[in-house]
């Protein structure tokens, strides 16, 4: 009995120790180390329950109708230590890529790799947005969603980050009682920001910080210099969108629910296919799992959106500049008084920005990045991750050895942790080491 009593003993101290080795006293995960994630088989509305509460915790959804009369959805992650609390902890916001919705967060193989999770068990209060015309937020107060409904779908990266991500800020923080939140953002998402304070500056004092992964603000590729299958990407892209319009349809990928569900089948018997091809494509810098779990990420991630909103980021990597949506000289003389549609000012970021980048990330360069940092307008801590392809974050399988120093700097910056320099450090220690990982 005294043996038992003493490993099991042994065992609490050991997992007491990881926990504290890699984020701290408050970290208390509803799972095992090396856990693998419970995906679900349900693509369409329930998605983000399910996936929620499969990891263990409490699902709650919210929703809000932003100005301009969209009505948009948000789910939350409460652990259940939190559950009859008031304060659930400092709130984050999730903002999700291009072409997807808040699933991509929760898609990691292992559960000590899901950012939404990972931050929920170490006390934060986790929001996750969908924007318009994606999966769960489809509706409107007077219009119709269907695909054929040009006005509904009308909207691009300035109406998200304008109305959508502040319609977010203001139900959290009304919400929540806190006065500021934390911004967590991956590659489009983190557009939205600077969407965001270009028009909206006030809202500069919501955002303590915001955590940037793999980001397209000012550091963008031009699709000119992107490698080879990435142009090819963008050119299907706008080909698609313009097909689509031809047709009276403003909805990329209609019936996507349909879609998601018959590629998650079709994919499993070729995704070692699959996977070979994308890491190809994406210059052999992709950790994608190549096994069953990478068509649970894909269908599970996308999210859809406008033809518009295409059109748009493709323009962004044609001129390799984050700027308004541009409709043509003649037009873009009515709406913005200009021929050329205006840049959005990344200087007018004035929060704390921590920016985890990547060298073999096609869609941005390493100069880009540089020079973003010069450019925010807040101090910044940065973060050249080694041989990352832009999907890694949500989807690889080496995202979890960069976990650790993200959670360090978002401890450091709300006070969770007693180390309070760490996000005023400038700069992450080199991860040169991870290029040698498979």
């Amino acid at each position: 009995m005294k043996l038992l009593v003493l490993l099991a003993s042994l065992t609490v101290i050991a997992a007491v120790r990881r926990n504290d080795d890699l984020y701290g006293p408050r970290y208390r995960p509803l799972w095992d180390e090396g856990v693998k994630t419970k995906y679900t088989k349900f693509f369409g509305l329930s998605s983000s329950k399910h996936l929620i509460e499969n990891a263990g915790f409490i699902y709650e959804n919210y929703t809000i109708t932003s100005e301009d009369g969209y009505r948009l959805h948000l789910s939350r992650i409460v652990h259940p230590d939190h559950a009859a609390k008031k304060d659930k902890g400092f709130p984050l916001l999730l903002l999700n890529g291009f072409l997807m919705h808040s699933d991509s967060w929760m898609v990691q193989t292992e559960m000590d790799s899901n950012m939404a999770f990972v931050w929920a068990a170490l006390g934060y209060d986790v929001w996750l947005g969908d924007h318009r015309g994606t999966v769960r937020s489809r509706s409107h107060i007077n219009m119709t969603s269907e695909s054929t409904n040009r006005k509904y779908w009308d909207y691009g990266m300035d109406e998200i980050g304008t109305y959508d991500v502040k319609a977010f800020i203001d139900l959290i923080l009304d919400h929540t009682g806190y006065k500021k939140l934390n911004l967590m953002c991956i590659s489009m998402g983190c557009s939205l920001h600077t969407v965001l304070v270009t028009a909206r500056p006030e809202y500069n004092d919501k955002i303590l910080g915001a955590f940037y992964f793999v980001p397209l603000i000012n550091n963008i590729n031009r699709q000119l210099d992107a490698p080879a299958a990435l142009q090819i990407a963008l050119t299907g892209l706008e080909l698609a969108a313009v097909s689509y319009e031809e047709q009276g349809l403003y909805e990329t990928f209609p019936r996507l629910v349909g879609l998601k569900k018959e590629f998650f089948y079709s994919c499993q018997p070729f995704v070692y296919l699959l996977v070979s091809v994308l890491n190809w494509a994406l210059g052999g810098a992709s950790h994608l799992p190549k096994s069953p779990a990478f068509c649970y990420q894909a269908g599970l991630s996308v999210g859809g959106g406008s033809t518009k909103t295409v059109k748009q980021v493709v323009q962004v990597y044609k001129t390799g500049t984050l700027a308004k949506y541009d409709y043509g000289r003649k037009k873009n003389m009515e709406i913005y008084g200009q021929e050329a549609p205006p840049l959005y000012d990344v200087s007018k970021v004035k929060s704390f920005v921590a920016m985890y980048y990547s060298d073999a990330d096609g869609f941005s360069t390493v100069e880009g990045a540089k020079r973003s940092l010069q450019t925010l307008g807040g101090t910044t801590y940065e973060c050249m991750i080694p041989r990352f392809s832009h999907f890694d974050i949500g989807a690889g399988t080496l995202f979890k050895h960069v976990l650790p120093d993200v959670n360090a700097v978002l401890n450091s910056l709300t006070g969770y942790s007693d180390d309070r320099e760490k996000h005023k450090s400038g700069e992450c220690p080199s991860m040169e080491w991870i290029r040698s990982l498979n």
